[in-house]
């Protein structure tokens, strides 16, 4: 019995002893990240995109005002230049000179090289913040065959992690939790503890082969024309979940579903109409619910403002925030309204 006793207090205390350097390193993890990372309502685009995803979608305390949420991608991240060129913040300076009334928030969700399965996450996400509106700015090839794959992010970030957030997963379905595998182990350790948040991040950044400037795309190089692919069978499903995950979570909040500007000089010329693919089918997504909005901007702006098929130059992003300011304005003072 006392050799029993002597085992366990040994054991107990191997164990206190392991235990103590593990919290002390969580709780550093925990420290340096919350000090690493961008809040949205703070950065035009997220500068650490590549990791602390989380961090950078999470609520904070509002001044008030008007709200609105952007999801989208690399378009509307403008990594090639100054971000607060980017259409997100240009519309939240027209929105404030426009309407004297509010003060307007305009929050760029916008991550490059998304998916369909990360829009749908940052959807249910945007459902702890209560937004006035979201825009929905995306297109075709976001929701094609070739980018809704295993492993759910097309390129690194973190946004999985937000799924296995109790409050976004009850939003999800299991439907899509089950198709792309939103049940890893290590998925819930980075998302439930800053230690391995803070190494995987690390990791990736440390082992990632581009060099700085290429990180960053301060500079882009004109690009070939690119095909356009049409909408799949799993892109309309998607689809029909963002629909889905923003009624459960935001029945009031109206949503400006728009398929965005392309560059018709950089798109092969026989996939071009492939472009309407996202449109066509968001219609009938979209349109028998009176909280969305579907509006077509593929040929809003010039091909002379684009860097490539869907990047735009800082004259673009002015010229789309230009054209989305009357949108947004009827949205916001007309209620939940699919007619202009």
């Amino acid at each position: 019995m006392r050799e029993n006793f002597r085992f366990l207090t040994s054991l107990f205390g191997a164990a206190l002893v392991a235990a103590i350097p593990m919290a002390a390193a969580e709780g550093i993890a925990r420290w340096v990240t919350v000090r690493i990372v961008a809040q949205s309502y703070e950065a035009h685009n997220n500068p650490l995109k590549d990791r602390f995803w989380r961090q950078y979608t999470a609520p904070v305390d509002s001044a008030g005002g008007r709200h609105i949420i952007v999801i989208t991608n690399s378009q509307g991240h403008l990594s090639e230049a100054n971000p607060e060129q980017g259409y997100s913040s240009q519309l939240e300076r027209l929105l404030n000179e426009h309407d004297s009334k509010h003060a307007y928030h305009v929050t760029n969700w916008a991550l490059p090289g998304a998916n369909a399965t990360e829009m749908v996450i940052l959807a249910a996400r945007a459902a702890d913040i209560q937004p006035d509106a979201i825009l929905l700015v995306t297109f075709s090839n976001n929701f094609s065959e070739g980018h809704n794959h295993h492993p759910l992010s097309f390129a690194r970030n973190d946004v999985e992690q937000l799924a296995y957030l109790p409050q976004v997963r009850r939003r999800i379905s299991s439907w899509f939790l089950d198709r792309y595998n939103v049940s890893r182990p290590r998925g819930w350790l980075a998302a439930h503890t800053g230690l391995i948040n803070l190494h995987d991040s690390l990791v990736f950044w440390l082992r990632d082969d581009r060099d700085l400037g290429e990180r960053l795309f301060q500079s882009m190089q004109d690009r070939p024309a690119i095909p356009v692919q049409k909408v799949s069978d799993d892109g309309m499903r998607l689809m029909r979940e963002i629909r889905n995950v923003l009624q459960r979570g935001l029945p009031h909040t109206p949503v400006l579903v728009v398929s965005m500007p392309l560059s018709e000089r950089k798109v092969l010329p026989e996939t071009w109409l492939y472009a309407d693919s996202f449109f066509e089918e968001a219609q009938m997504v979209f349109n028998d619910k009176k909280q969305f909005t579907v509006v077509d901007a593929k040929q809003v702006v010039d091909s002379v403002f684009f860097y490539t098929a869907s990047h735009m130059r800082p004259e673009g992003h002015r010229l789309f925030a230009e054209w989305l300011l009357p949108y947004v304005l009827h949205l916001l003072n007309h209620g939940e309204s699919n007619v202009f």
